[in-house]
């Protein structure tokens, strides 16, 4: 496996590993940079009201950052939160200059698409 691999550092890594995981970055950044680039034309409601709530009033589609800053904390807004603070010890864990190479990569791994989730 790849991200066993990075223990002796991204020069262990083949030719074809750095293909592949070149491309799976590609086809992983693609989705987020076609939602930025054509999200007007995309993402549009035709109906003005509709539009409206999504917009400002059903909170499955807005972001937890602005659901946090715009409603009154309740306890069922705090469960929302919480399991993002299980990723702190991760996230502290992967910082560390004393934790080996091998195992901040699965952290990174790991932790990549859940601070996509938060977004």
């Amino acid at each position: 496996m790849a991200v066993g691999a990075l223990e002796g550092g991204v020069r262990s890594l083949t030719r074809r590993e750095l293909t592949t995981g070149a491309i799976g970055v590609a086809l992983v950044a693609a989705l987020p940079i076609i939602i930025l680039l054509t999200a007007a034309r995309t993402f549009t409601v035709v109906d003005p009201f509709v539009w409206e709530l999504h917009a400002r009033y059903i909170a499955e589609f807005q972001g937890l950052a602005r659901v946090f800053a715009t409603k009154q904390l309740t306890w069922s807004l705090a469960a929302l939160g919480l399991p993002m603070l299980l990723l702190l010890p991760a996230v502290l864990m992967a910082l560390r200059r004393t934790t080996r190479p091998e195992v901040k990569a699965h952290l990174l791994l790991v932790l990549m698409p859940a601070a996509a989730g938060w977004a």
